[in-house]
């Protein structure tokens, strides 16, 4: 359910926004996020500082606390967000029947959105690496430059606050220049980043890669929401959506595992090559993708 309201969420941004804002708009929506994040972090860590050995029952407050969270940042949506609603009045299974027949024959006229399609074959290779990288991160720190857990998560969280402004200044930026010359600066940045990690034997080098993460682990991902809205049919933004939602989900498999039997026939160093291949497949095929 979190994933379909993601999707019908990301397909709203056509409507509240236009071609010359949707980035400044993409990214306050995604910088917000990590405020969101920082937020709910620093509320709950009375609850959670301990480990739930200490104190179950303070432990499992953190999970209606989060629901609360997700209540009171709803509204706003409930209350203010409008739309065009359709005219035409469908029973629930004709519904159901008329989504799979739209799929199937957007599916079947994929060379008419080759476009759409190649962007989201890019974006499915840049969301294997950054999910990937989200999942393993801290775990490589700890364990393969032997960084304490502790100061890991206060790195993490510095990550984020950076990441707020840095992705609302890309976001605005790219509607300026181009979202596609923001995402291919932010895949090459990526791959660099790659590159330090498995060369990495520092702390200070780690921590010149969390700055370099700071500026674009938001903003490649809220300007690629923005040229997908620029690119896609008005008539098939939420099943577009959709399938960016799809592949996202795919890519949260896939990565992972790859990564990790990697990790286990040689060593995480080794293990971080298939994802900076990943971050330069992606930025080859985005190449290709029209503005």
């Amino acid at each position: 359910f979190f994933e379909i309201s993601q999707t019908l969420y990301d397909s709203f941004l056509t409507t509240i926004s236009t071609k010359e804002n949707v980035g400044k708009i993409s990214g306050f929506g995604w910088g917000l996020g990590y405020l969101g994040g920082v937020a709910v972090m620093l509320l709950l860590r009375p609850f959670y500082i301990n480990g739930y050995e200490q104190n179950l029952t303070l432990y499992k407050l953190t999970f209606p606390l989060t629901a609360l969270f997700f209540i009171v940042f709803s509204i706003p949506i409930f209350i203010f967000l409008k739309e065009n609603k359709s005219q035409v009045s469908h029973k629930f299974k004709d519904l159901i029947r008329i989504g799979f027949s739209r799929v199937k024959q957007t599916l079947g006229e994929i060379k008419t959105h080759k476009n759409v399609a190649l962007f989201l074959l890019g974006f499915y290779l840049m969301s294997d690496a950054l999910v990937t990288l989200f999942a393993f991160i801290t775990i490589y720190a700890k364990d393969t430059l032997g960084i304490p857990f502790s100061e890991i998560v206060t790195i993490l969280l510095i990550t984020q606050l950076i990441a707020f402004p840095t992705t609302l200044i890309f976001g605005a930026i790219s509607d300026k220049i181009s979202s596609k010359k923001i995402l291919l600066s932010s895949l090459f940045i990526w791959i660099i980043i790659v590159f330090l990690l498995i060369i990495a034997n520092s702390k200070q080098m780690f921590y010149l890669i969390v700055a370099l993460t700071a500026l674009v682990v938001g903003s490649s991902q809220a300007v690629a929401r923005a040229w997908l809205t620029k690119i896609i049919p008005e008539n098939k933004k939420t099943e577009f959506f959709g399938f960016n939602g799809f592949a996202n989900k795919v890519s949260a498999t896939t990565g992972p595992l790859i990564f990790g039997t990697f990790a286990v026939l040689f060593n995480q160093r080794v293990a971080m090559i298939p994802i900076g291949l990943f971050f330069l497949a992606s930025f080859l095929i985005f190449i290709k993708v029209k503005e």
